[in-house]
């Protein structure tokens, strides 16, 4: 009896899982733009003394979703219309090096997933752009890891 409720439960779940991912793609244009713009607010809702960096990396190397490229839209409206932050967008994993880190007082990782195979998404990229033998990547790989890491621990911002 319980076994046959467990199933019955997972059987649930997975119908409900399946359903979830049907939403069909909602094109980035002009107007959805401008109707973020029309329901974000018109001032920040926390206090600041002056407009803060971010930056918005929305680099990936496995599963893309077509809500990437709306989610840095709508962050740029939110600190334009605000006025209390700036957004740079980037896939560039240079951005990562500490000098480029350094610059911005938040940092917004914007990227559903990695390959299956390793799971690291700078491994990834390092790999893909093949200039670099395999112990080079997970060497690079790591800096540009403990660099994110780093930046956190200083006092940046991460999301």
């Amino acid at each position: 009896m319980k076994k046959n409720i467990f199933y019955a439960i997972v059987f649930i779940f997975s119908i409900g899982t399946a359903y979830s991912q049907s939403m069909s793609e909602v094109e980035l244009t002009e107007e959805w733009k401008d109707k973020i713009y029309e329901l974000a607010p018109d001032k920040a809702s926390f206090p600041f003394k002056t407009k803060k960096k971010v930056l918005v990396f929305s680099l990936h190397t496995g599963f893309w979703h077509w809500v990437n490229p709306h989610t840095e839209a709508m962050f740029k409206i939110l600190g334009e219309k605000s006025g209390a932050f700036e957004v740079v967008g980037s896939r560039d994993l240079a951005m990562m090096e500490k000098n480029k880190l350094k610059e911005f007082d938040l940092v917004i990782f914007n990227n559903t997933n990695s390959k299956p195979t390793y799971r690291n998404l700078f491994v990834d990229k390092l790999t893909e752009e093949g200039n670099m033998d395999s112990v080079a990547v997970w060497k690079k790989a790591s800096e540009l890891e403990k660099n994110v890491i780093n930046y956190v621990k200083k006092g940046g911002g991460f999301l």
